[in-house]
């Protein structure tokens, strides 16, 4: 392996560096009469076809443990192959010779066609146990990239595989998504959020984190993964004793104008106690009884503060406030127009010595990340551990807000008078 600029495959880590990387081709094998021969260069092996040793059905492969592919499906080998001209020379018994070849040809690719068919995509397998795609298409799986990756751990030092985890999964995807979306591939989104950003907003609470990224016209899963362990710093990741889960997304598609297979690799080791799996449920938004109870919570876990009691009335109010906001588009205490909370506890007849007010909107997972929003931020923190509060009030709500899906969250907070 060479290192060379510019190359046709990128790779970062998250030791903020980048590395360009070159395959050196000299790994060609080739089948002949169930014989294997190679390794040889690109060179030799178009040499041999244009020899006429080797024809376009020869099965052929790149690297030990490359997948088999007749050479004229092979993009390097593809243009050596030319049909034949059936209008060459002027008899017409030559004509008609070729004519029957193209159709006894047509007749053999009908059957073969039906038999694939008909076994539904399963692959063909020969007496040396050589696996040919029916589909002949090049590219990369997610389980197949955690499996080289394993795969390397057991060949350097025989460290533990990692196990896959369906929220590092989560982050993958959402780090592939973005990077096609927004045209770039970096560890660092233009859009603001990273995979550790990711990871608190799916709700992975973790010990040791790190992500490999790699983008090219990849032949199979050995191969990205061969690049990225000839990268000290995505090698490292790869090799780390500090983590034991992986969570991989791949995916075919335009980048900056070329046709590309991006491939996220998220490598994390979870939080002393913590079980990511069930820690959180895998769906998405907030519920008005769940920030009530992650509300009860942190007052619990801090000072232990009596529990706030549900108030229909609060309820009412909060429910006003978040109509309003979706109606108005702002998200704020001041409404443009219209009242505000206190204003509305005076009209549903609320009464109170005291009342205040908590808001939030963004993309939430559950109902603990919205209170551990608002437990990061001093104001809202004193609000929900106030001493001075025995009553509380939700609305929780999904819609647009200035164009953007969201989801807006109402908290009302209240005491009423002692003679109440």
């Amino acid at each position: 392996m060479r290192i060379q600029q510019n190359s046709e495959y990128a790779l970062y880590g998250n030791d903020k560096t980048q590395s360009t990387l070159l395959i050196d081709r000299d790994d060609w094998y080739y089948l002949v009469e169930n014989k294997l021969r190679g390794p040889i260069s690109e060179l030799s092996m178009r040499k041999n076809f244009t020899d006429g040793f080797l024809n376009e059905k020869v099965l052929v492969r790149f690297g030990r443990s490359g997948t088999w592919f007749p050479a004229g499906e092979v993009p390097e080998f593809k243009s050596l192959f030319k049909s034949p001209n059936i209008f060459k020379g002027s008899s017409l018994r030559q004509f008609g010779k070729y004519l029957l070849i193209v159709v006894a040809v047509g007749l053999c690719f009908s059957v073969v066609k039906a038999i694939i068919n008909k076994r539904q995509g399963n692959v063909v397998t020969n007496k040396n146990e050589l696996t040919l795609s029916p589909s002949f298409q090049w590219g990369l799986t997610k389980s197949g990239v955690i499996a080289q990756t394993n795969k390397a751990r057991q060949e350097n030092g025989a460290l533990p595989s990692l196990s896959e985890n369906p929220l590092l999964n989560t982050i993958a995807e959402e780090r592939l998504k973005d990077m096609f979306k927004n045209q770039y591939l970096s560890s660092h989104s233009p859009a603001g959020e990273d995979y550790t950003d990711l990871a608190g907003r799916v709700g992975y609470k973790y010990g040791r984190l790190a992500e490999n990224i790699a983008s090219g016209t990849f032949r199979n899963d050995e191969k990205v993964v061969d690049l990225w362990m000839q990268s000290p710093g995505h090698r490292e990741n790869i090799l780390s004793s500090d983590v034991s889960e992986i969570g991989v997304a791949v995916g075919k598609g335009f980048l900056k104008g070329q046709e590309v297979w991006l491939s996220v690799e998220i490598l994390g080791h979870p939080s002393a106690g913590i079980n990511n799996e069930q820690a959180i449920p895998l769906q998405w938004g907030l519920t008005k009884s769940g920030v009530i109870a992650q509300t009860n919570k942190a007052r619990q876990e801090n000072g232990a503060l009596p529990l706030l009691a549900e108030n229909r009335l609060l309820d009412a109010v909060a429910e006003e406030r978040l109509k309003d906001m979706f109606k108005n588009q702002y998200v704020s205490h001041y409404p443009p127009s219209g009242e505000d909370f206190k204003e509305l506890a005076i009209r549903f007849g609320y009464k109170h010595d005291r009342l205040g007010e908590n808001l939030a909107s963004g993309v939430y997972r559950n109902d603990e990340k919205v209170v551990d929003g608002w437990l990061q931020s001093p104001g809202h923190r004193a609000a929900i551990l106030s001493s001075e509060f025995s009553e509380i009030g939700v609305a929780v709500g999904k819609g647009f807000l200035k164009g953007q899906e969201t989801w807006i969250g109402v908290q009302i907070f209240g005491r009423p008078p002692a003679h109440h």
